[in-house]
C-alpha cells in the first residue's frame, strides 16, 4: 500500500527541440476563425505563406469564403487555394498529391495561402520539403490518437504468424509496431491497397499498415498480460486459454514533424482539455504559449455573454452514465443492445426532448446522435434538425436556439489505459476529454455564435448529468433544469430484472474491503487486494469487478486509488437553481 496517488507517465519519444508552438483556447463562437482571417490579412503578413488546416471540408470552404471576402475588402490580391477530395479544380489528382505539389513548389516568401483538411495534412506532413517557408494554423486542432484493432478470427495462431511476418512489436520502444526486417515495401503496398502484389489476405492488416507506413505517426500496441506473454512465447497462441484474439493498437501524431515550420498555431475551444494538449505536454514535452501578435482582442466571451440566456438539462436519469451502451438499452426493461426503433432509451430521450420543446413553443431544435442509432437521414421528430457529429466551427446552424446533444464518444478500456499510462490523467479526466468536446461543439453550433449577440432563450439538453453540469459551469448564470423527461434509471431496471452476477457479487466484496481501509491509505494494488481477499476465480471476472463503479475509489493502471474531493467537483444541492 502507498499513501500517495500520484502517477508518473513514461516517455517513449525524444522531445522535439525548437518547436515554436502556440495555442489559443477560447469558447465556441468567440470568433477564433474570424480573428485568424484578420491575422492573415495584415499588411505585414502579405508575403508570408500560410497553411490553414481544418477538420472538415465544410469548415474548409466556409473559412476560404470568409478569408477571401476579408482580403478582397482590403484590396489584397491574395486568395486562398483550397485542396480537398471533392475539389473539381484539381482534376483527377488526389488531394494528397496536389497538396504536396503546392507545398513543395514554394521557394520563399510568396504570400501563398493553402487550405487543407487535417486528413490531408497528416498524409503529407513528413514529405514537406521546406516547412520553414510556412506558418501553420490548425483550426479546431485534431484528434492526435486513432485507435484500431486487428481481429485474428477463428485461426488466431495462423493470424498471429502472418502478422509477425509483416510487423515487429518492440517492447523497448513502448511496444511500437514497425515493419519486420525486409518488409518495408510490403507494408507500403498493404497501406496503398495494392492487393495484386500482396494478396487478399493482407486486407486485415490495412489499417495498421497505413499508420506504420506514415513517418508522421507512431503506432503502438495496447498491452495486456496476455499480449506480454505472447510476445515472450509465441507458442501460447496455440493454447485456447492463453490466445490473444484481438490486438488493439493506437496510432498518434508525433510533434516532431511540426518542428520545422515557421510557426504552428492551434485554435481550439477548450484546447487545454483536449487529448492532444494533454498528450503533447505531459508525455512529449511540448510547451504551448500565447501567440505574441494574434488579435485576441477581437474575441468574444460567449460563455459569460450568453450564460444568463441559457438553460441546461440532462435526459438520462442522474444515476445513469452517458454511454452508447446505456442509450441502446431497452427503455422499459433496461436490457442491453435493443435493436427495435422506438424501444431504445435514446428514442425515449428524443421523445422527451420533443415534448419539452413543444411545451415551450420552440419551432426548431438541433439533434445530434451517434449515426448508429439511425437518425441521420432517417425520420426526425417535428422541429428537429439533424446535426452531424463533426460540425466543428460551422456557422450554418446558428439560426437555431436549442440543441439536443446525444452523441457519445467514451473510450473503451484499452483506449482508457493507453491514454492514462502516457499522460497520468485519471479515468474521469480521460473520459471527459473524449466525450465533452462532442456535446460542447454541438451546443456551440446554435445562436450563441451569432456575430450580433442575441438575448433569445437557448436550451441545451445532453445525455448525462455529468456533461450537463460541465456545461452549466462553463456558462455562468445559466439555469439548471435537472432531468428533462421521466426516464427511470435503465441500469437499475436491468439490475432488478436479473439475479446478481458473479461480477456484481465480487464488486461488493471488493467495495467492503476498500471501505475497511484506514483513511490514511490512498491506494492499494489490485494484486494486493486479490491476495487479501484470497480470490482464486477467473481473471476476467476479477478484471470486470475492479473496473466497476466502486464508491469512493477508481482504478488507475494496476492500483485502486481513493477519490479526493476534487474528483466530485460540484457542491451545489437541489435540481432547480441558477448556476453562478
Amino acid at each position: 500500500m502507498t499513501a500517495s496517488p500520484n502517477v508518473a507517465p513514461p516517455f517513449f519519444l525524444t522531445r522535439p527541440a525548437s518547436l515554436k508552438t502556440y495555442a489559443l483556447s477560447a469558447p465556441v463562437g468567440s470568433g477564433k476563425t474570424r480573428a485568424a482571417c484578420e491575422y492573415i490579412a495584415r499588411t505585414d503578413m502579405a508575403s508570408e505563406n500560410f497553411l490553414y488546416v481544418a477538420p472538415t471540408i465544410k469548415l474548409l470552404e466556409q473559412t476560404a469564403r470568409d478569408l477571401d471576402a476579408r482580403l478582397a475588402a482590403s484590396g489584397d490580391s491574395r486568395r486562398a487555394v483550397v485542396v480537398h477530395s471533392g475539389n473539381a479544380g484539381q482534376g483527377d489528382l488526389p488531394a494528397r498529391v496536389e497538396a504536396l505539389r503546392l507545398l513543395n513548389e514554394v521557394e520563399g516568401p510568396e504570400g501563398c495561402i493553402l487550405i487543407l483538411t487535417t486528413h490531408t495534412l497528416l498524409k503529407v506532413l513528413a514529405e514537406i520539403q521546406h516547412p520553414g517557408h510556412w506558418r501553420v494554423i490548425l483550426d479546431e486542432a485534431f484528434s492526435p490518437v486513432t485507435f484500431g484493432k486487428f481481429e485474428m478470427g477463428d485461426t488466431p495462431a495462423e493470424s498471429w504468424a502472418y502478422f509477425s511476418e509483416v510487423f515487429h512489436i518492440d517492447p523497448a520502444e513502448g511496444y511500437r509496431v514497425v515493419p519486420h526486417e525486409g518488409t518495408q515495401a510490403k507494408v507500403k503496398d498493404i497501406a496503398a491497397g495494392r492487393w495484386h502484389r500482396v494478396g487478399e489476405r493482407a486486407k486485415g492488416l490495412e489499417q495498421m499498415a497505413k499508420f506504420v507506413a506514415n513517418p508522421a505517426t507512431r503506432c503502438e500496441v495496447g498491452v495486456t498480460d496476455k499480449v506480454r506473454s505472447l510476445l515472450a512465447d509465441p507458442t501460447l497462441q496455440q493454447d485456447p486459454e492463453h490466445q490473444v484474439k484481438t490486438l488493439y493498437f493506437a496510432s498518434y501524431v508525433s510533434p516532431e514533424y511540426f518542428r520545422g515550420f515557421r510557426e504552428v498555431l492551434f485554435l481550439s475551444a477548450l484546447f487545454e482539455k483536449t487529448i492532444l494538449c494533454q498528450l503533447w505536454t505531459r508525455a512529449l514535452g511540448v510547451t504551448f504559449t500565447r501567440h505574441p501578435s494574434f488579435p485576441e482582442d477581437l474575441l468574444r466571451d460567449t460563455h459569460g455573454e450568453q450564460g444568463k440566456y441559457v438553460a441546461i438539462g440532462h435526459l438520462l436519469h442522474k444515476d445513469d452514465r452517458a454511454s452508447i451502451y446505456n442509450l441502446a438499452r431497452n427503455s422499459t426493461t433496461g436490457a442491453p443492445d435493443e435493436r427495435r426503433h422506438g424501444e431504445r432509451a435514446v428514442d425515449r430521450l428524443i421523445e422527451a426532448a420533443a415534448q419539452y420543446f413543444r411545451a415551450q413553443g420552440a419551432s426548431s431544435w438541433l439533434l445530434q446522435t451517434n449515426e448508429a442509432f439511425g437518425y441521420h437521414g432517417g425520420e426526425l421528430p417535428k422541429g428537429a434538425v439533424f446535426l452531424p457529429t463533426m460540425s466543428h466551427g460551422r456557422n450554418d446552424y446558428q439560426h437555431h436556439d436549442n440543441v439536443v446533444a446525444l452523441a457519445v464518444t467514451n473510450p473503451n478500456p484499452q483506449q482508457l489505459e493507453w491514454v492514462q499510462t502516457r499522460t497520468g490523467l485519471t479515468a474521469e479526466e480521460v473520459t471527459q476529454a473524449f466525450r465533452i468536446h462532442v456535446c460542447y461543439q454541438a451546443v456551440g453550433r446554435c445562436s450563441i455564435r451569432k456575430a450580433v449577440p442575441t438575448t433569445d432563450r437557448k436550451v441545451f439538453l445532453v445525455a448525462g448529468r455529468e456533461d450537463a453540469r460541465f456545461l452549466a459551469d462553463l456558462f455562468p448564470g445559466s439555469t439548471w433544469l435537472g432531468q428533462v423527461g421521466d426516464l427511470p434509471s435503465v441500469s437499475r431496471l436491468a439490475a432488478s430484472a436479473k439475479p446478481e452476477s458473479e461480477v456484481q457479487r465480487l464488486t461488493k466484496i471488493i467495495q467492503s474491503y476498500l471501505d475497511g481501509l484506514g483513511e490514511d491509505i490512498f491506494s492499494v494494488s489490485t494484486r494486493e487486494a486479490k491476495a487479501h481477499l484470497n480470490y482464486t476465480g477467473q481473471t476476467r471476472t476479477w478484471t470486470r469487478a475492479v473496473n466497476a463503479d466502486l464508491s469512493g475509489w477508481q482504478l488507475l493502471g494496476r492500483s485502486l486509488v481513493r477519490k479526493t474531493a476534487a474528483h466530485y467537483g460540484f457542491t451545489t444541492t437541489g435540481e432547480e437553481e441558477v448556476v453562478s
